[in-house]
């Protein structure tokens, strides 16, 4: 799989408006299908081009935001968003958040542990605590974004093409005003941060997925896997936690959008979403924008408020949306994670596992997901 992510909006709330929306999109692309997808985009976009040879996103109109929608349609992709209303946010409630985040990286380790994890937590901490708002505000969606589509990407391909599984190239547009900031954030402190939160948010394996691919990523029974199989009443040995090390440690990259079609490409799924959102782009180009997307209750955007009055690991929640109009709208187009009747029973066919060792489908689409991705 190849994931390209960027972002739109300004993440902050100068003028101080009721609602604003900023959202941060990440598009998979199976690797299958990258090379067609990229020669078609650019044959269709061969004439929209910046001076610099760029497709942005921001300059285009609703027929062409619409046609780039449905030549995406044409592949399998997943598009993942998360957005977030800063008019919902004030800059003190972001800085008084960062606080909380930056004094509970250390205060729930006892203080005879290993020196180095408290080393290693004090370094993090130090990269949020000097991280501007803006940061903080991209580095809380990264958080909930990456590991929100690894977990639909797994039961999603699992299902068509599961050697997709076995590798996942990761790119991220690398903003020239921020970009040392955040590869430094992302190395020193958002990784490590994700990388524990992904541990302890497993995600269901379901009968009829091919995962033979994705076997080298999993880690299955560990004690907090086990643990939150007997909150969920699920058997032990349903879930598994993605050992995000592995799927990071040598294809994740910031790159700049000008050579690169596929950031391009999320460029302008970002910023649709984001124009749709504001009231700023009729329906007549984003309208289908949700037909890319993956089904889920009660959407498949996850809209975000900081919450201060949160508990402790749990201050970023969700929210009732005050772009309620087009979220539904979306979210009424997303397809499904399964396949018809026919093509779930030839998966089991072809697929049989023990019973004990996956969830079924019905158990799947009755499961509570507060708590994972």
């Amino acid at each position: 799989m190849h994931i390209y992510i960027d972002e739109s909006g300004i993440f902050r709330n100068p003028a101080n408006k009721d609602n604003v929306a900023s959202c941060i999109a990440a598009l998979a692309v199976p690797t299958t299908q990258k090379k067609e997808v990229f020669k078609q985009f650019k044959a269709l976009t061969r004439n929209w081009r910046d001076k610099n040879g760029e497709v942005k996103g921001s300059k285009l109109d609703e027929p062409e935001i619409a046609s780039i929608i449905e030549l995406l349609r044409k592949f399998d992709v997943i598009l993942e968003l998360i957005v977030i209303d800063l008019g919902l946010h004030t800059e003190e409630e972001i800085t008084k958040f960062k606080e909380i985040q930056v004094n509970d990286m250390i205060g729930g380790i006892p203080p005879d542990h290993k020196p180095d994890v408290l080393k290693r937590a004090k370094e993090i901490q130090s990269v949020f605590a000097g991280m501007s708002n803006q940061l903080v505000i991209q580095a809380n969606l990264m958080f909930l974004l990456i590991p929100r589509i690894l977990f639909h990407m797994v039961l999603y391909y699992s299902r068509r093409t599961p050697q997709e599984l076995q590798w996942f190239y990761w790119m991220v547009d690398a903003k020239n005003e921020s970009k040392n900031a955040y590869e430094d954030a992302w190395s020193t402190g958002l990784y490590p941060v994700m990388a524990g939160q992904t541990a302890k948010n497993p995600i269901p394996f379901v009968e009829g997925g091919d995962y033979s691919y994705f076997e080298k990523f999993e880690q299955k029974d560990t004690e907090a896997i086990r643990r939150i199989e007997k909150e969920k009443g699920l058997e032990r040995g349903t879930l598994s936690s993605i050992r995000l090390g592995a799927i990071f440690e040598k294809h994740f990259e910031f790159q700049d959008s000008r050579w690169n079609v596929g950031l391009q490409m999320a460029d302008v799924l970002a910023n649709t979403a984001q124009r749709a959102l504001n009231g700023k782009l009729q329906i007549s180009g984003w309208g289908e924008i949700g037909r890319l997307m993956i089904q889920r209750i009660p959407n498949p955007i996850q809209f975000v408020k900081f919450d201060m009055k949160a508990k402790k690991g749990d201050t970023t929640t969700m929210t009732d949306s005050p772009f309620y109009q087009p979220l539904k709208l979306m979210g009424a187009k997303a397809r499904p994670i399964w396949l018809d009747a026919a093509g779930e029973a030839r998966l089991l066919e072809f697929n049989p596992v023990d019973e004990d060792s996956r969830m079924s489908k019905e158990d799947a689409e009755r499961l509570d997901l507060k708590g994972l991705p």
